[in-house]
């Protein structure tokens, strides 16, 4: 299969694009043309940003199917996640109508589905929509907390920060709910909605095999890596409009908006469905946990849903 990959240098466009190749399929891979990181050897790599419908035309033509990844996640102004999670989606899927591509799988975030959505799940939500009335035949896909090996998302600080921090900050109580998912788990899904006629036209939450509070995934990963650090936990309000105040500053601020409420908002997921339709060995978050702590270095990389 011809399968274009949009974000294609990114923390599971990686992996995924590596996995699609070694089942044999044909990669063309779409990265911004701003980024250092290259695609994945023996992909076709092609330059272009979610902003320019005659580069997403040119991606799109000759593909079977399209594989939605790139997003602007963290971003502050609204104006600049619009125009790529709603705009830079639309203009893709009118490539794709105009090219006849067979399949369009849109990664979505569990984050369009949070009591109060900030720019990303909000524009997110939007591109949902927009996928559901193109009229082609698609899947969506909810991840939850994307974990596994890399240095790319909001928490892959977060090893870091417990081997060098001298107390570790956590927004919030950290007692919100989150369901970890490893991104092999994460792609092997993916693979399953190119293949598979019986998944066309729904949307589907991807939470990882076991949900556990963010500080007990915290308690975790700090034993696996051998550190105890104190915890500092921010209330929600002040991390808030510290998130808004740096967002008048910075386009991409260390703390968005949508990170506090990542930590603070709870969203509405739907645990069984996915489990249950997609036949796969599903990482155990011990193991996956296991496997990041064992690994050189001890590089634990985390996208935020």
């Amino acid at each position: 299969m011809l399968v274009l990959v949009t974000g294609a240098s990114g923390f599971i466009g990686q992996p995924l694009v590596r996995r699609l190749l070694e089942l044999g399929h044909r990669v063309r891979a779409l990265v911004r043309p701003d980024t250092a990181e290259p695609a994945p050897a023996g992909a076709e790599s092609v330059r272009g940003d979610m902003r320019d419908a005659a580069a997403l035309d040119g991606a799109a033509r000759g593909m079977e199917a399209i594989v939605h990844l790139a997003c602007a996640t963290g971003i502050a102004d609204e104006r600049i996640a619009r125009a790529v999670n709603v705009e830079g989606t639309r203009a893709l899927l009118d490539a794709a109508r105009r090219h006849r591509v067979g399949r369009f799988v849109f990664i979505s975030t569990i984050s369009a589905m949070r009591r109060r959505l900030g720019p990303y799940g909000r524009t997110k939500r939007e591109g949902e929509r927009l996928v559901a009335d193109s009229g082609l035949p698609w899947v969506t896909l909810r991840p939850s907390l994307v974990y596994g090996p890399g240095d790319a998302g909001l928490f892959a600080r977060l090893s870091s920060h417990l081997r060098t921090l001298p107390v570790v900050p956590v927004i919030g109580d950290g007692s919100i709910e989150i369901d970890p998912i490893h991104v092999d788990d994460v792609c092997a899904v993916i693979v399953q909605c190119l293949e598979r006629a019986d998944v066309l036209g729904r949307t589907y939450d991807l939470p990882g095999p076991e949900r556990v509070t963010f500080n007990d995934f915290l308690a975790r990963l700090s034993r696996l890596l051998g550190v105890r650090k104190p915890v500092v936990h921010i209330p929600a309000g002040p991390a808030l409009a510290l998130a808004s105040a740096l967002g008048a500053i910075w386009k991409r601020p260390p703390v968005s908006v949508d990170n506090v409420l990542g930590m603070t908002s709870p969203a509405t997921v739907d645990r069984e469905t996915a489990p249950r339709v997609f036949a796969i060995r599903w990482t155990s978050l011990d193991a996956g946990l296991r496997a990041l702590a064992d690994a050189a270095g001890g590089a634990a990389g985390f996208r935020a849903a």
